[in-house]
């Protein structure tokens, strides 16, 4: 990964699709390509900014949850699909105290 910024929106898109993805494939594409960049991000933010490796884990569970891959624990997807934006808004504020 070459920057975190662009991956991190990159991220935000594909959260935002998962919000109308439409069957399995769709939704699988979606996880898969997430998860990847969550990993690369938690990284960057461990290697770079280990005091955010909690809003890693929030992103990576909570987007899992949107997309029915992770447990919800009674909440709605709306409920996962918001904490995972302030995840996401989180790790984005971070960025103006990396060094990259």
């Amino acid at each position: 990964m070459n920057d975190a910024k662009f991956t991190l929106e990159k991220a935000r898109e594909l959260l935002k699709a998962s919000k109308t993805a439409e069957g399995l494939i769709e939704q699988a594409a979606i996880f898969g390509a997430i998860s990847v960049l969550i990993r690369q991000l938690g990284v960057f933010f461990k290697d770079h900014a280990p005091h955010m490796s909690e809003n890693i884990e929030r992103l990576r569970w909570h987007s899992a949850a949107v997309l029915g891959y992770e447990t919800n624990n009674g909440n709605s997807s709306q409920d996962h699909y918001v904490w995972a934006l302030g995840a996401l808004g989180d790790l984005e504020d971070a960025l103006g105290d990396v060094d990259h």
